[in-house]
């Protein structure tokens, strides 16, 4: 069994969990923290051969010996002032093109190996669900992407509405009239995402591997014991590429809603005992054949 890489920055808290729990089986595991890429990084690759060694300060493994590669990535190797930079941009671009080339080539199983639709997208809306799974096994709310302010009048009056940034996650709930007036303001710069606001029993499901992990309120894992929704997350995972992500759903009128897919979760809301049930079966997932 050769070696373990897990990739992504010094405080993702699950990356250092995996490490932790890969050392307690006497894994070899070496931990590349993006955040201190430079000057330690060093890298010697032939793509046509998917050969090569990769190091890190005191570390270095060849890269045909892996035998797994978590990949937790943002894409930043840079301080966020850094980045504000040409250079800082630059620099982040060609480390994130390499990232995703290397584990693209490697032989070895990868958590995630992401499919280019999803390299700047760590966070699908049900309107980028809709395009790139549409065959996904879940209800969608009803969504649209529209410049005209008479669309989004239209549909503020038809749905209890949500207004999201194309590029981020967060959701804006359109209650008044007022509020749908300030968001048209935004007119003559960008395009409007608006979801219906879906009620109904909230639900966190996380998919690691080829199981399905349902989050209670309290933070608490639980392997899912319904066999159709189990089915429905491994479907989606499949369809997108993804072994590791984490699913926000509502139940209503016994129907599931998919309000949005995270391929990177932070698990950071989840009690202690769940971080580590986690990174646990991440560990196992990577020490499958």
């Amino acid at each position: 069994m050769g070696p373990i890489l897990v990739i992504g920055r010094s405080d993702d808290r699950l990356c250092q969990l995996v490490i932790d729990e890969l050392h307690r089986r006497n894994r070899a595991a070496y931990f590349l923290k993006e955040d201190q890429l430079l000057p330690g990084l060093r890298i010697d690759w032939e793509p046509e051969r998917s050969a090569g060694r990769i190091g890190q300060d005191d570390w270095e493994v060849p890269l045909e010996d892996l035998s797994g590669v978590l990949c937790r990535s943002y894409g930043v190797p840079v301080s966020p002032e850094d980045f504000a930079t040409k250079d800082g941009q630059y620099v982040s671009a060609e480390w994130f093109a390499l990232v995703m080339s290397l584990l693209h080539h490697t032989e070895a199983p990868v958590i995630n190996r992401l499919q280019p639709a999803l390299w700047y997208k760590l966070k699908l809306s049900p309107v980028e669900l809709a395009t790139l799974a549409p065959k996904n096994g879940f209800k969608l709310p009803p969504s649209m992407v529209t410049t005209r302010p008479t669309d989004v009048r239209t549909f503020c009056a038809q749905h209890a509405a949500v207004y999201s940034p194309l590029a981020q996650a967060a959701r804006f709930p359109l209650q008044t009239t007022q509020e749908v007036d300030q968001l048209l303001e935004l007119g003559e710069t960008l395009p409007f995402q608006l979801s219906e606001t879906i009620d109904g029993d909230e639900m966190h499901a996380v998919v690691i591997g080829h199981d399905v992990f349902t989050i209670t309120s309290q933070g608490i894992v639980e392997e899912t014991a319904d066999p159709d929704l189990r089915d429905r997350c491994l479907e989606l995972g499949e369809i997108l590429g993804l072994s590791l992500f984490e699913l926000e759903l509502r139940r209503r009128n016994e129907e599931w809603y998919c309000l949005g897919l995270d391929r990177s979760p932070a698990f950071y809301e989840f009690s202690e005992h769940a971080q580590t049930q986690i990174a646990s079966r991440v560990a196992r997932v990577l020490e499958e054949p």
